[in-house]
């Protein structure tokens, strides 16, 4: 497609309005598309802070199908690749009256596996005997589907146990060696990514693609010329995940079980092996920190018993590795020896990462959850591979998101990324009449948190706000303790429905909340960003305290301590920044669309008692601030 004029372009009303009919010319998406049209053309990097309200998706979707280059669309979640993919794509089709050469990716596990169907329908095992119900209309899908593609699946629970059972995993792919590789739903997908000029992927298979890129000459996704982020004030969290390494205790007893298996089918004896191998797993993961949810690892931090187990569980993976090695013939489970013993030697070789002298570039730490324990070694600082992989070798990059900047700049961001210089930067305010449309309430003459009179005070003062709001309210906390507290405090004091995180799976629960009028949603972390509820049904976002991170977190605690070792103040540097950002997910709830109208209550009064809260207030949504109760009545009216 020819590249048009974009201005004239998004000033084409009646050409857009046959196509969306409540569209208007909005001077800031014109604005985006022009920067980000321009650094597609010239390269570079760009930051942009687009306000809800300015159709930032559209704003470089146009601009990266018309510039005749590869082009990768990132996105945190799922919901928005699938936004991308199944909204937007197809309405834009419709605007150029043109098919978009575009091809959607998601992770492995997001596809069925046709080779682990077939073993599965041999012996079909449930975890729960409700989940027997579906497994027929699941296998009507199966026989039915073009893509695999889990999403395809509506009407069943979101977690169906028995789909990890049936899911592709790269590390039981036995690839060509498969009797189903000629119709496998992977290998399409990747023969349609090699002819596509816009990717839609999620920031977790594209940090994937560009680990094994920086690791080994392999990659999942087709070479593009560019990355477009969007919610990329996710980035840094999700590209540590797959720039370090990690082995868990359920890592272990999958390999185990697969390992047996496969020993019944060539009639092989290691019974004792792996029996040996799984003590000395158990007595490696018992051994660390007990009690705990997550806790640090220190350089020869391990307790003597808990080395010589890892030791000895190096050992027993290596010994077993060189008896499979040894078996003939597949017996009917082509290919699964050499995906067993890629297997063992990856978690042999990312325990050997723990038992060895640490890395000062990496910070090493655990975590627990119920049975299961993970250790992780996460790269303190993210500039330098970020720079090596990607920065190095594409040719520009985009950065967006409806919360970029911490006390109107990007520096924290930048500074995160490996990106202090040479990068253009835009804040594009919202279209919506904060002013009119929003009352922030914000409590002068309260308890700070931390306080026992805070402890005593909070829950009478959020059940006031929800009883002057009529409910319609989403309760947002920092801390899920704190949420429980509240909720069991007040939930029987209050004429309306109550729903708490964790009672059922989010989607329910969000789903409960839109159509239960009147009703109130108690909730922590996940549930800050990405909850896009317009409309009545919600009218009110409390918000506990200032979102500051726990600061003996191990990941957390290290990069403050690598700000110290600058010369910085981590707090100012680190900590301050990083809650104004997640304040304004939280906040960000309410005002959905231009007809959206409420309140945004922060029940923190730190905001006004310390001097860090001038960066609060300017970083609130543009809208006026009372102290008041009564006034928020009279707004509420």
């Amino acid at each position: 497609m020819t590249s048009p004029n974009l201005k004239e372009f998004f000033n084409s009303t009646e050409t857009f309005k046959a196509i969306f009919p409540a569209y208007e010319v909005r001077t800031s998406q014109v604005k985006m598309a022009e920067d980000v049209a321009r650094v597609i053309q010239n390269g570079g990097t760009l930051f942009v802070e687009a306000a809800t309200g300015i159709g930032k998706t559209l704003a470089y979707l146009i601009p990266a199908i018309f510039s005749g280059r590869r082009v990768v669309v990132s996105t945190a979640t799922k919901t928005l690749q699938d936004q991308i993919a199944q909204k937007d794509i197809p309405l834009l089709e419709r605007l150029f009256k043109s098919r978009v050469n575009v091809a959607v990716l998601k992770g492995r596990q997001n596809y069925l596996c046709q080779r682990r169907l077939s073993s599965f329908m041999k012996a079909p095992l449930f975890s729960f005997v409700e989940e027997t119900s579906f497994y027929k209309p699941f296998l009507e899908w199966a026989g039915k589907t073009e893509t695999g593609d889990r999403e395809e699946l509506t009407g069943f629970p979101e977690t169906l146990r028995f789909w990890t059972e049936v899911n592709s995993r790269s590390e039981l792919c036995v690839g060509g060696k498969c009797p189903h590789f000629g119709t496998c739903f992977l290998t399409k997908l990747k023969r349609d990514a090699a002819q596509a000029d816009l990717l839609v992927v999620n920031h977790h298979l594209f940090f994937s693609d560009l680990a094994l890129r920086h690791k080994a000459p392999a990659a999942v996704l087709p070479d593009y010329e560019g990355v477009i982020f969007d919610e990329a004030h996710r980035v840094e969290a999700i590209a540590t995940l797959f720039f370090g390494v990690h082995i868990s205790s359920g890592q272990v007893e999958d390999l185990l079980k697969d390992l047996r298996r496969w020993a019944l089918v060539m009639e092989l004896s290691v019974d004792s092996d792996l029996e040996a191998i799984g003590a000395h797993a158990a007595r490696f993961f018992d051994g660390l920190k007990a009690g705990e949810d997550r806790f640090r690892l220190r350089v020869n931090g391990f307790p003597k018993p808990v080395k010589e187990a890892g030791g000895l569980l190096l050992d027993g993976l290596l010994a077993l590795n060189g008896k499979i090695g040894k078996t003939k013939g597949e017996k009917g489970a082509s290919g699964d020896k050499e995906a067993l013993t890629r297997r063992i030697l990856e978690i042999r070789d990312s325990f050997s990462a723990f038992l060895t002298p640490f890395d000062p570039a990496f910070v090493y730490w655990g975590e627990r959850r119920k049975k299961r324990v993970t250790l992780h070694a996460s790269p303190v600082e993210l500039s330098g591979p970020l720079q090596e992989a990607l920065f190095s070798d594409t040719r520009f990059t985009v950065f967006t998101s409806a919360t970029l900047s911490a006390n109107g700049d990007f520096s924290f961001i930048r500074e995160r990324l490996g990106l202090e210089d040479g990068a253009s930067e835009v804040i594009l305010p919202s279209p919506f009449d904060y002013n009119a449309r929003v009352l922030t309430y914000i409590p002068k003459d309260f308890p700070v948190p931390g306080s026992q009179k805070y402890e005593a005070a909070l829950p009478g003062l959020i059940r006031e706000i929800i009883q002057i709001n009529g409910g319609k309210a989403l309760v947002l906390f920092t801390s899920f303790r704190q949420m429980v507290r509240v909720y069991h405090l007040i939930k029987g004091r209050m004429p309306r429905s109550a729903f708490l995180q964790g009672d059922k799976p989010k989607s329910e629960l969000l789903q409960m909340f839109r159509e239960e009028e009147e009703s109130v949603l108690f909730a922590t972390a996940s549930f800050w960003e990405g909850v896009d509820i317009p409309g009545e049904a919600l009218t009110a976002v409390i918000i506990d305290k200032l979102p500051f991170f726990v600061p003996d977190d191990p990941l957390e605690s290290a990069r403050m301590e690598a700000v110290k070792r600058k010369g910085q103040n981590p707090f100012m540097s680190y900590q301050l920044p990083r809650a104004i950002i997640s304040l304004k997910q939280g906040l960000g709830r309410l005002m959905r669309k231009k007809s959206d109208r409420g309140v945004l209550a922060v029940l923190d009064s730190r905001i006004y008692k310390r001097a860090y809260g001038k960066a609060f207030i300017k970083s609130l949504p543009p809208a006026r601030i009372t102290h008041e109760l009564s006034e928020l009545k009279r707004f509420v009216g």
